[in-house]
């Protein structure tokens, strides 16, 4: 050190272009070889860090990409099961009530219109507001179907009994007729 920067100066002055290649070449030059030299050796090892990181982010990323995967399966399938309890819950009370709109139309089809209409028990469901008001729509169509069946037996029944009441008049009148047109 003592030697370089004397040497330097001198050679930046001008003084002695020999004495700054005497230190080029004495000090600077095993310096820069042996600089050199560390540098070709940390270069190798450099690298394998670099190939060891590689392949620890590559197998990371890869690690991070199955994880990735394997989420969105579970969160489909559950997604999925969701999905068909939700369905289960909307279809169960429509089922429900086409069976009763179905048993409701076979008891009236047997039923004896010269008699009064069945009693039908009412519609009732536990499900969400839409479809009890479907239920209670059919209830009052039943209730009125009902009301309607008894007024029609009824006015049958009304009629059968006017009919047979003139035909008792009319029998009465026919034979009173007879009987007056054979004394004539």
């Amino acid at each position: 050190k003592s030697e370089f920067y004397p040497a330097v100066e001198a050679d930046i002055r001008g003084d002695s272009t020999e004495a700054g290649h005497q230190v080029l070449e004495e000090v600077l030059l095993p310096i820069y070889v042996q600089h050199r030299g560390s540098v070709v050796a940390a270069v190798p090892l450099v690298e394998r860090q670099t190939a060891t990181l590689e392949r620890g982010a590559t197998r990371s990323a890869q690690q991070g990409y199955s994880l990735l995967l394997l989420a969105l399966v579970a969160l489909t399938l559950i997604a999925l099961v969701l999905a068909a309890f939700v369905v289960r819950a909307i279809v169960r009370p429509i089922n429900r009530l086409t069976r009763a709109a179905d048993e409701v139309a076979r008891t009236l089809e047997g039923a004896d219109l010269e008699q009064e209409a069945p009693a039908l028990p009412p519609i009732e469901l536990d499900a969400s507001r839409e479809l009890n008001l479907a239920a209670d729509s059919f209830n009052t169509l039943i209730d009125t179907t009902t009301d309607l069946l008894d007024r029609h037996a009824r006015t049958r029944r009304n009629l059968g009994e006017i009919f047979q009441n003139l035909g008792r008049r009319n029998h009465g009148l026919l034979t009173r007729s007879l009987q007056v047109i054979s004394e004539l």
